[in-house]
């Protein structure tokens, strides 16, 4: 249910309940999502949102959380857990905006902690520079494998002329083990007439102890040209 107070910073605000069950052919409970949230929004479209959520999971098979190939968990068997979870985002009328999310409590046999999020600062009329953020903590009891993993991606959205356009996005992934480079220049020399220059390069973001893999050694790279013309 939403509300419109007649106030001069909040423009509403909002209780509600959500949530998804799934059950088996023969009604085994298999996965549960439950939630109840309060969200505000102000004049300013600023976005604030609190959440109480309980999940449950069913395995069917051994799963790692952590995909580090350790000592899974074992099949067959059920895990319910709860947490709280917290998001803000900015209001998008100014030029530098951001937005994080918390998401912390039990997961699985263990905790987790996950923040992530966005900064972003528009620069009229060239473009757009942002830095989003991940980072997730998984602790689980021994013998299971317990990790911290990182994300962080760069980009820029540039705009030279009306014709003539550019984007790269850099990303550094601890979990993937994974450097990625994405860059491209769009050309529009007729309407809906366009040449696009790729490239992309992957490389390894950790050194893999025991092996000839250090940090940014090679995993593929590319050059692509594509022309579109209508």
């Amino acid at each position: 249910r939403t509300f419109y107070p007649n106030n001069k910073i909040i423009n509403s605000w909002t209780v509600g309940f959500e949530g998804s069950l799934t059950y088996a052919l023969d009604f085994q409970a298999t996965d549960r999502d439950v939630s109840v949230y309060i969200a505000a929004e102000t004049k300013a479209q600023t976005y604030i949102n609190f959440v109480l959520w309980n999940a449950y999971t069913y395995l069917f098979e051994p799963f790692d959380p952590t995909n580090l190939d350790n000592t899974p968990l074992p099949d067959s068997q059920g895990y319910t857990y709860s947490g709280a979870r917290f998001r803000f985002t900015s209001s998008s009328a100014y030029d530098f905006r951001g937005s994080v999310d918390l998401n912390m409590g039990e997961f699985y046999n263990g905790k987790f902690l996950r923040a992530e999020g966005e900064l972003s600062y528009r620069w009229q009329p060239v473009g757009i520079f942002a830095l989003g953020y991940s980072y997730n903590r998984i602790q689980l009891p021994e013998p299971h494998a317990s990790a911290d993993f990182w994300l962080l991606g760069p980009r820029a959205e540039l705009s030279f002329t009306r014709k003539l356009f550019a984007s790269a996005f850099f990303q550094w992934n601890t979990q993937a083990n994974n450097f990625n480079i994405n860059a491209r220049l769009q050309w529009r020399f007729a309407p809906v007439s366009d040449v696009f220059l790729v490239y992309t390069d992957n490389s390894f973001a950790e050194t893999i102890p025991n092996a000839r893999v250090k940090f940014f050694s090679p995993k593929n790279k590319a050059l692509v040209l594509k022309v579109v013309y209508w």
